[in-house]
């Protein structure tokens, strides 16, 4: 099926696979349009606030706002585990066999990674207790070992010194840029100021050995590691904080569409490229738009696109917002890009450090937050 030029009396099935921050915001626009039907898919029944899950790791009192109910936010919701789709007939296969006809489809997966970080497809009360768990291993450690000083590393190594400056924090990463390349030198050198500030130690160009063997999230005295270069660290706890693109369940369908780096490659309308009638908005795609910002951008943007498709209106492309990464460390400190301008400490816990967007996000999603912010 190609991009169709005229209204027919039923309206076109659109199809979004994905709760996450645009999957759930470009479901909750649609079902306010007239245009189209909208059906939404998601492994859980909550948005999981992932901003702010390493900050609910040392404050777990804050749990409440980490989980944004799917059903409240859109009637239109099907919990249930995408198997296969079916480009020729437009249909993708559930788990328990249901098929869902579509006419338009928007992939919309998010990224997977190691928990505490991302939280694997469980239910909210599962996850609850995974991060009760994860708050109290972190407590009763001394000594903490996080594997991978991405953003996600980064930010939690931030949130455990900040509330518990007395324990050794120690992080592990195995490139030379510590979150992203696509961060400035001069950012860079405010990351390692902050964490050096803070008394975190941190190597680089460095790689933990026999990973296989190693009991990670689990409060464990005198575990012992060692790096590819020798040097051998004793623990309390290890924490891997990886992240990965999350479109291995589409690389049999879509294998033509996507990058070396998991992406899934869309053209200036977000469409992904190869297909006719399939999009990918948010983390999953290769726009590389890391704010939630940019995803509910995108998610509003696919309105107004999938709009003028089928009302034969002219079609305008993308614009991607100007670069922006802000990472926080600690809710007192934090530094990054926004805009393509670098920020200050000041700046960055303005824009996110303190309450991790968690109002906005409710607000943004037409919910009250059950918390007025983080204490």
């Amino acid at each position: 099926m190609g991009c169709g030029s005229s209204k027919t009396a039923v309206a076109p099935r659109v199809v979004v696979i994905g709760a996450g921050y645009a999957g759930l915001k470009l479901a909750s626009l649609l079902e306010k349009e007239t245009f189209c039907t909208v059906t939404l898919i998601d492994e859980r029944e909550v948005l999981v606030h992932e901003v702010a899950a390493l900050r609910v790791c040392v404050e777990p009192e804050s749990l409440p706002i980490l989980f944004v109910p799917i059903a409240d936010v859109t009637r239109n919701f099907i919990q249930g585990k995408v198997t296969s789709l079916n480009r020729t007939k437009n249909q993708i296969v559930l788990e328990n066999g249901n098929k869902i006809k579509f006419d338009y489809l928007i992939l919309a997966m998010g990224t997977t990674g190691t928990f505490p970080g991302k939280l694997p497809a469980v239910s909210a009360t599962q996850g609850t207790k995974m991060y009760q768990d994860i708050c109290f291993a972190i407590r009763k450690s001394h000594r903490v070992l996080i594997i991978n000083g991405g953003w996600i590393g980064v930010t939690l190594a931030g949130e455990i010194k900040t509330d518990y400056p007395d324990k050794q924090v120690i992080v592990v990463h195995q490139e030379a840029n510590l979150v992203s390349d696509k961060l400035p030198p001069e950012v860079q050198e405010d990351l390692q100021r902050i964490l050096y500030k803070k008394d975190i130690e941190v190597y680089t160009n460095t790689s933990i050995i026999g990973l296989e063997d190693i009991n990670l999230n689990q409060h464990e005295k005198n575990q012992k590691v060692k790096t590819d270069s020798g040097k051998e660290f004793e623990v309390d706890l290890i924490v891997r904080c990886t992240e990965e693109r999350n479109s291995s369940s589409f690389k049999t369908f879509l294998s033509e569409s996507i990058d070396l780096n998991g992406s899934l490659k869309v053209d200036p309308s977000l469409k992904v490229v190869g297909c006719d009638n399939i999009y990918a908005i948010g983390d999953v795609n290769d726009v590389c738009e890391q704010t939630i910002d940019g995803r509910f951008k995108q998610a509003a943007y696919m309105v107004e696109h999938l709009n003028a498709v089928l009302s034969s209106s002219d079609v305008v492309a993308y614009k991607k917002e100007p670069f922006s990464m802000l990472v926080p460390i600690g809710r007192y400190s934090g530094c990054g890009v926004h805009h393509d301008n670098q920020v200050d400490e000041d700046e960055a816990m303005e824009l996110l450090s303190t309450n991790l967007m968690t109002k906005q996000i409710w607000e943004g999603l037409g919910l009250t937050c059950p918390l007025p912010s983080f204490t």
